[in-house]
């Protein structure tokens, strides 16, 4: 639905906004607001791994399908190059207990470096098929749906991707 109508960008700010928004309300967060800041870890994290899917989305529009992978990784590499500089910024917040200060500028760090994307890439619709229209969203993800369960070994596949990579997130976000 988002590449039909061209949502991708809207939707991304609308997560990026709420993913900054509960980052910068942590650090407003008191002793024993136990249940506030578990809400903004959801809150964030949903916005964050939400606005990635429309992000990743603006791509095949920006450069051919032969060097989407190559685009992909220069992406990747930068946003994690930053999120390092990042994390180097804030070590000194959080060495010294200033967690208010650090949560402010993840949040404002974040805004910033979404900003281009927001500002000058252009939401582009996919190349229509000439040949016959796409069918309706609903009916479309119904027969997606479909042949994920008539194939026995992709269904199991997804189901083991699900347990393994949420796994894994579950448990580096918890070590962190």
């Amino acid at each position: 639905l988002a590449d039909r109508r061209q949502w991708r960008k809207r939707l991304l700010l609308l997560y990026t906004l709420l993913g900054v928004g509960a980052t910068a309300t942590a650090g407003w967060l008191e002793p024993g607001m136990v249940l506030a800041g578990m809400a903004g870890v959801v809150v964030g994290s949903v916005a964050f791994e939400g606005s990635l899917i429309f992000y990743d989305g603006l791509l095949p529009g920006l450069v051919d399908r032969s060097e989407l992978g190559r685009w992909s990784g220069y992406g990747w590499s930068a946003g994690f190059l930053g999120g390092l500089f990042c994390l180097l910024l804030c070590v000194p917040l959080a060495t010294e207990g200033s967690w208010g200060t650090l949560f402010l500028v993840v949040a404002c760090w974040w805004m910033f470096w979404s900003m281009p994307t927001h500002l000058w890439v252009r939401d582009r619709s996919p190349a229509p098929d000439q040949e016959r229209p796409p069918p309706p969203v609903w009916a479309q993800l119904r027969g997606t749906w479909s042949s994920i369960r008539a194939n026995r070994d992709l269904t199991r596949f997804f189901l083991a991707f699900f347990l393994f990579s949420d796994g894994m997130a579950t448990t580096i976000a918890f070590a962190s």
